[in-house]
């Protein structure tokens, strides 16, 4: 889950960032000393010694005695004003096994087939091992040249979607051509292998000149990929507010992409090039969408356009790819700001103002809020929730970045895996995802 939005809009580069996570805890919040009946992943208590691997233990070695796998991890990133950091954070041990320092003042990790460190501000994505997620096997420069005049330093990557043959397409936020790279490279800084310019996509009215595209779903059955563009024009988003007002919203759009020829193909609606104009305005930046094949469906999240004190045109919408029509399924108006869209086998998780809430998609509501669950959070393919969150400091001193775990259902109290990881710890946090998928 990627946690760095913007009052107002999504918009990289134009107004503040504010982090995404929120002191949303109890006073519940325990070391767990050992996982209980229903534990996601075995965990060693920290008050017992575990014997280094080939020494006499003294007894026969057992499950609880023999050094744990590797993994599976949270990955989490900080962003500072400089320099970004990912740590890997074992959630069998509760150790950091690794940490990597970047550069650039925004970034954060999207894994799919592989683990990706996405270094947004220096246009670069680097391939992490998978094994070792804070080691980089190769980096991709997707800078390019086509930057348009007056816009933005850095091109933002948003999503690195792997096709099941030799291509990933990068998503480029402040730019509009797609870089087509080969996963299988492993050099150092290593080229894009193509483009896809979608600029041919940009309204007529939309002054910035951008699509903004913010996330894509490769259906392997279709051979498509598909990308959302939230048709944002930055020049209406004004102060003191920031608002993007309903009055000057562009549709956002889903448009496909052919994957063998990598040429855009028309999916029968009425946007540009045939693509399929959203219920809702403006796809929330650094949401996945995802594609539900039982109803041959895309569900989008949407944040909606202003005055954001009356916020409209905000929610889950579903894109029906076999009519070309879309319909906002569940109505978050009165929501908080949203950040997050994940799946947990069959239901999805929705980051909302800082909490977590459950999601049946045969159904149009939300599912009441997770206790204690962070803002910043992954599911973490089980039955639970990883998290970062920022905690306030005592009678005014330094705080602190806690790395939790909480469960889905109940009120089972907060285990904290660890405390202040990172290098630098007062930043705010990019991104929190679970790898390996499982």
């Amino acid at each position: 889950m990627k946690s760095r939005f913007f009052f107002g809009a999504t918009l990289a580069g134009t107004v503040v960032c504010a982090s995404a996570f929120a002191a949303c805890t109890g006073d519940d919040e325990i070391f767990a000393q050992d996982a209980g009946s229903d534990a996601s992943f075995d965990v060693f208590r920290p008050d017992v010694a575990v014997p280094e691997p080939g020494k006499d233990a003294s007894v026969d070695a057992t499950a609880d005695t023999i050094a744990p796998s590797p993994g599976p991890y949270a990955l989490v990133t900080i962003n500072n004003t400089t320099t970004s950091e990912l740590v890997a954070v074992n959630l069998r041990t509760r150790a950091v096994d690794g940490k990597l320092g970047f550069p650039g003042f925004i970034g954060v990790t999207y894994s799919e087939e592989d683990p990706w460190l996405l270094e947004q501000a220096a246009d670069v994505v680097a391939k992490l091992d998978r094994t070792e997620p804070w080691k980089i096997r190769g980096t991709h420069n997707v800078g390019l040249a086509d930057r348009k005049d007056g816009g933005d330093a850095y091109s933002d990557p948003v999503a690195v979607v792997a096709t099941a043959g030799t291509k990933a397409y990068v998503l480029r936020y402040t730019r509009n051509t797609i870089a087509v790279i080969s996963p299988a490279t492993e050099a150092d800084g290593a080229a894009p292998t193509k483009t896809i310019d979608l600029s041919s996509l940009v309204a007529a009215t939309d002054t910035d000149g951008l699509v903004e595209m913010t996330s894509a779903v490769y259906v392997a059955a279709k051979k498509r990929l598909y990308v959302t563009l939230a048709n944002v024009d930055k020049t209406t988003i004004l102060p003191p507010n920031y608002d993007l007002p309903c009055s000057a919203a562009l549709a956002s759009t889903v448009v496909a992409i052919d994957t063998d020829t990598d040429a855009l193909v028309s999916l029968g609606g009425t946007g540009a090039g045939g693509g399929i104009p959203l219920a809702g305005y403006n796809v929330a930046f650094g949401a996945r969408s995802f594609y539900d094949a039982t109803n041959d469906r895309l569900l989008v999240l949407t944040t909606g356009c202003g005055p954001f004190a009356t916020t409209t045109k905000r929610g889950i919408d579903e894109v029906t790819l076999g009519n070309g029509q879309s319909r906002t399924l569940v109505a978050l108006d009165t929501s908080g700001f949203p950040s997050a869209f994940e799946r947990a086998g069959t239901r999805f998780l929705l980051g909302l103002g800082g909490q977590v809430f459950p999601w049946d998609p045969t159904k149009t509501t939300l599912e009441p809020a997770i206790a204690n669950a962070p803002g910043s959070f992954a599911f973490d393919g089980v039955d639970r929730i990883v998290g970062a969150r920022k905690k306030a400091g005592v009678d005014g001193g330094p705080g602190s970045i806690e790395v939790v775990r909480v469960p889905l259902q109940g009120d089972g109290g907060v285990e904290i895996l660890t405390v202040n990881p990172f290098t630098d710890n007062g930043g705010f946090i990019g991104s929190v995802e679970v790898w390996t998928k499982k």
